[in-house]
């Protein structure tokens, strides 16, 4: 009896030493903050990302995949041209994440130095991974419109040894428990990245589409609503924000069943300037380390600026001319 004691008590510590010594190695300890910008280059568009590792993360960054509605330009897309800082790489994958978003098309992806610290079983971190309050940019260009996308981001775990994954199926964890999916684990964001229009074109589903945008960018604290106290050009005053942006849009939408794309371009045309007003007086109050004053980011202005400017070019330019829905294939 003693010595069957004796054995049991082995095995639990046996287990234990096991237990502290094995240990699941998750991935998404760590905070990153993802800042977009896009440029528009004749029908291109330069997606650009400054990716920052928080101060709170308590991980190295060293990959990150954006969710994209756009694949190789050898495949039929048009990704192509990505911008690699030293030590990363990054490329289009088919990969989707889950649960399946309908419109993307894969993945872009970057890793530190060709991803061998994930791969090759390197006990130690790359060189060119991120620390807590380190960052880096990354870019591609795209014919997609900004859009509303997922990110997923990885830090740097130490990979386990073939002794200590059997120690973890020894206490009860299944391969699923240990090798997690890669958007399972991992910190887990939206951001803005490209998604190709739709053919054919069609006005009304595209201004419903702009106006969806308008109200997630409020959603996500991309778009804040405040009063605005100043005189518009219609003499308007005291009116918010988004008050303002949505007369614009039902005005579009009015002239649109109308039949009068002049008016509603020139509705559309105020809606960017408004926009471009906001985002402008934003970047000043960012310069000013007032971020409480900012009223929309750099995400929002890219969202609704571009998408409202694709749709202006496919108005007609005079009431009754013929819409060229293949304006700029791309």
């Amino acid at each position: 009896m003693v010595k069957k004691l004796f054995l049991t008590l082995a095995l639990v510590t046996v287990l234990s030493h096991h237990c502290t010594l094995a240990q699941i190695m998750n991935r998404h300890n760590l905070k990153v903050l993802i800042t977009p910008r896009v440029m528009k280059n004749d029908s291109v568009y330069i997606y650009q990302y400054k990716i920052l590792n928080e101060r709170g993360s308590l991980q190295r960054f060293e990959v990150i995949r954006l969710e994209v509605g756009d694949f190789y330009q050898r495949d039929g897309g048009s990704l192509g041209k990505f911008f690699d800082p030293k030590d990363w790489y990054g490329w289009f994958s088919n990969s989707v994440g889950q649960p399946i978003d309908s419109s993307a098309k894969g993945i872009v992806m970057w890793v530190t130095e060709d991803s061998i610290s994930n791969y090759s079983g390197l006990m130690v971190p790359a060189r060119s991974s991120l620390a807590p309050g380190d960052s880096v940019t990354l870019s591609f260009e795209s014919k997609g419109l900004p859009s509303i996308k997922r990110f997923w981001a990885a830090g740097w775990a130490k990979p386990i040894t073939e002794q200590e994954y059997d120690s973890l199926l020894t206490l009860g964890y299944s391969h699923s428990d240990i090798f997690k999916s890669w958007y399972e684990d991992a910190y887990k964001g939206i951001t803005i990245a490209p998604q190709l229009p739709q053919r054919p074109f069609n006005t009304m589903v595209f201004l419903d589409t702009l106006i969806s945008y308008k109200h997630q960018a409020f959603a996500l604290g991309w778009l804040k609503n405040k009063k605005e106290e100043r005189k518009d050009e219609e003499g308007e005053e005291d009116d918010t924000i988004l008050k303002k942006l949505d007369k614009h849009l039902d005005k579009t939408r009015k002239e649109l069943v109308k039949g009068d794309s002049t008016k509603a371009r020139k509705e559309l045309e105020k809606f960017v300037k408004k926009v471009e007003e906001l985002y402008k007086e934003s970047m000043k109050e960012e310069k000013k380390v007032k971020p409480e004053k900012i009223t929309i980011t750099s995400e929002a202005y890219t969202l609704l600026k571009y998408n409202a400017e694709y749709l202006i070019d496919r108005l007609p330019k005079k009431k009754g001319e013929k819409d060229d829905d293949d304006k700029d294939k791309d």
